[in-house]
């Protein structure tokens, strides 16, 4: 998806503010994102999954942006990967493969 370099950056930024990562490891997990950033990727568009994400959204008591990502492992038939809890109970309950980073 279009907002995957986002999240994970962001991932990095929460994880150096609540000091589970330090400076150097922050510089490291940033590295690999510009690297992985820089592999051919096929990208999705949300558009196409909100209405499903609407639904789980809706059922499940989760963000439409945590939602989306759920609907396209699920279109994909893929598993999630998140450390969101919330996320991953989601995940499962709409029958979406989960692992817990």
């Amino acid at each position: 998806m279009e907002l995957l370099p986002l999240e994970a950056t962001n991932a990095v930024l929460t994880a150096w503010r609540q000091k589970r990562l330090n400076p150097a490891e922050a510089r490291e997990a940033l590295r690999a994102i510009r690297e992985l950033s820089e592999l051919t990727v096929t990208l999705s568009s949300h558009s196409p999954l909100l209405a499903g994400a609407w639904e789980i959204a809706h059922d499940e008591a989760v963000t439409i942006y945590d939602a989306v990502y759920i609907a396209l492992a699920r279109r994909e038939r893929t598993a999630l990967a998140s450390r969101d809890q919330a996320q991953l109970v989601a995940a499962r309950n709409v029958g979406v493969r989960t692992v817990e980073l």
